[in-house]
């Protein structure tokens, strides 16, 4: 009887322990993490130091193999704040600076990027300048020029592509005016091309001083329609650099053209200034001032202004960016063209397991005119404008992307040839580079 319980108590024992005995194969510890990540398993490193780090977020080795297990897997966002972490424990160490100035670089923000270059040059300038490769050999010394940007092409599906009410026939005043013919549909099917450019010079090698440019270019053909839409910019300034803040100003030029009835250009100033509340949380104030040319109504032409402040989150899971913020405006146009108003926005990203990520946003716009939209009505013109979207975006590598996006537009006005509503889905294939 006593060798029956025993053996069935080893029998338990034994089966009780199996999952036990599993487990011990799979035990995290930062020596496995640092073994898959030398084994080039970037993914599954990444994913044990992201489970030490909820363990102990203040580890910094943890931190550090987080950070560069995450650059290695394409987890841009996730490694920069990681990096953005140890810089603030670490402000002088200038391998973490360039680490990061590397991971901006990746993730297209060359402002960032700049900065933590040139802090990593001020703090260590001998091994920030004059690299080594896995060998040892010395490289070049760094380029002071950057460029990068991308090109993209793809279909797009827009309901309202006159941007006009819903119906034939609208009221203006005692008068009923047809504004197009029976039958003509308002819904269009196109393509889209689109590129830019980003530019930057580094005036002195240590030196916070940057000059900087960018073009872009935009077309846009609707199938069987003849109202294609073509837009241009082009844009030179200086940036300036700081650990904790940086500023930049541009001269730009702007060209907008519709067959339709749109032939706009636009020169002004623009000015970007930034502050750096936390690692995780950026305060931006954006201005600009210019003046715009309407070539084929002249009354429409005249001067704006507009200025906008933006705060910038990230969450502590490192997955969730937040855009929140608003600007005010104003258009110094003649006549009933004249108008000024607010904004408010937000923007909400999230960073998706599978090489994703997807977003989305919505704003809300007011625009008071001081007159009326024609000489046959007494009331000042209003619109209220809305705008939801959503975008995502799939991974391809490192330089291929395809993007889906909607967006919904709700013009509210007390002018109903200017009331209407707008659905617009996109698809596309990008390049960066």
């Amino acid at each position: 009887m006593k060798k029956t319980i025993y053996r069935c108590s080893m029998f338990v024992v034994f089966f009780l322990s199996l999952p036990i005995l599993a487990g011990a194969q799979n035990i995290i510890t930062k020596d496995t993490a640092y073994r898959l990540y030398n084994e080039s398993q970037y993914v599954e490193s990444y994913t044990q130091y992201m489970y030490l780090l909820r363990e102990d977020p203040v580890d910094v080795e943890v931190n550090l193999g987080l950070a560069r297990a995450a650059m290695a897997a394409g987890k841009y966002t996730q490694a920069a704040l990681a990096y953005e972490r140890l810089v603030q424990c670490f402000p002088k160490d200038a391998s973490l600076h360039m680490e990061l100035s590397q991971v901006y670089t990746t993730l297209g923000n060359t402002e960032a990027a700049l900065l933590h270059m040139q802090e990593a040059q001020r703090l260590a300038p001998k091994t920030s300048i004059v690299e080594t490769d896995d060998k040892g050999l010395t490289k070049p010394e760094r380029s002071p020029w950057s460029i990068h940007g991308r090109v993209g092409a793809g279909v797009i599906y827009d309901s309202n592509y006159v941007l006009g009410p819903p119906r034939s026939d609208i009221t203006v005043g005692d008068y009923e005016v047809r504004i197009r013919k029976e039958g003509v549909k308002d819904d269009a099917w196109g393509s889209y091309l689109r590129a830019n450019v980003n530019m930057s010079y580094r005036l002195e090698p240590r030196g916070p001083w940057w000059i900087i440019g960018d073009v872009g270019a935009y077309q846009k053909w609707y199938f069987g329609k003849a109202d294609d839409l073509t837009w241009g910019r082009a844009a030179v300034g200086v940036y300036y650099g700081h650990p904790k803040f940086w500023w930049s100003l541009r001269v730009k030029g702007e060209n907008t053209r519709q067959d339709m009835d749109d032939a706009v250009s636009t020169i002004g100033t623009e000015a970007t200034f930034t502050y750096l509340l936390s690692p995780r949380m950026h305060l931006m104030t954006r201005a600009e001032y210019g003046y715009l040319d309407d070539a084929l109504v002249s009354s429409r032409s005249g001067a704006y202004i507009w200025i906008g402040e933006y705060l910038k989150m990230l969450s502590a899971d490192q997955k969730i960016e937040f855009l929140l913020g608003g600007k005010v405006f104003h258009y110094d146009a003649k006549s009933q063209y004249e108008h000024r108003g607010w904004e408010i926005s937000g923007q909400v990203k999230y960073d998706l397991p599978w090489e994703s990520d997807l977003s989305f946003y919505a704003i809300w716009r007011e625009k008071r005119y001081d007159g009326p939209a024609t000489s046959w009505l007494d009331m000042k013109r209003k619109d209220e404008r809305l705008l939801l979207g959503t975008a995502l975006t799939q991974y391809i590598d490192e330089a291929w992307s395809v993007d889906l996006q909607y967006q919904y537009m709700d013009n509210n006005s007390n002018t109903n040839w200017s009331d209407y509503r707008q659905h617009v889905v996109s698809m596309g294939l990008t390049w960066s580079f």
